[in-house]
């Protein structure tokens, strides 16, 4: 109950709106005041829809025989010296820092570091868990 607005937007059928904020194209909008009366009881507020982290898991979950997912340890990257030195990776991609890549090893334990000093990004893959992670390196 009380004052609301509601916006009326006329455009043609062949241009796409720009959404609730914008120049219509090909059309024009109208915004309007709205009182809102009636005698309807106040809304109750709805429960929280969030998720609050609670596992949803249904009950005898652990008695019916299925097994625990096994999670991979998570891969890391570190620069050290002139390398970069890779723990718990199948695969490794170096790209710069506006996505060009540099380099694709299978197995990397060390990665040559490139030459020239800036951000780069390495994206790791152990098994299914593909991360990726910034580097800065420097001479």
């Amino acid at each position: 109950m009380g004052r609301s607005r509601i916006r009326m937007v006329f455009t043609d059928a062949w241009s796409p709106h720009p959404g609730p904020v914008g120049l219509t194209a090909k059309g024009f909008s109208i915004d309007l005041g709205l009182e809102i009366t009636g005698n309807n009881a106040e809304r109750q507020p709805t429960p929280s829809r969030i998720d609050e982290g609670v596992s949803d898991e249904p009950d005898q979950l652990r008695a019916s025989g299925i097994a625990e997912p096994v999670v991979p340890a998570v891969s890391r990257a570190v620069v050290k010296g002139s390398s970069i030195v890779i723990d718990n990776a199948e695969k490794a991609w170096v790209y710069t820092i506006d996505g060009r890549l540099l380099s694709f090893t299978k197995h990397p334990t060390v990665i040559k570091a490139p030459a020239v000093t800036g951000v780069y990004i390495v994206r790791m893959q152990q098994g299914n868990v593909i991360r990726s992670q910034k580097l800065t390196i420097g001479r």
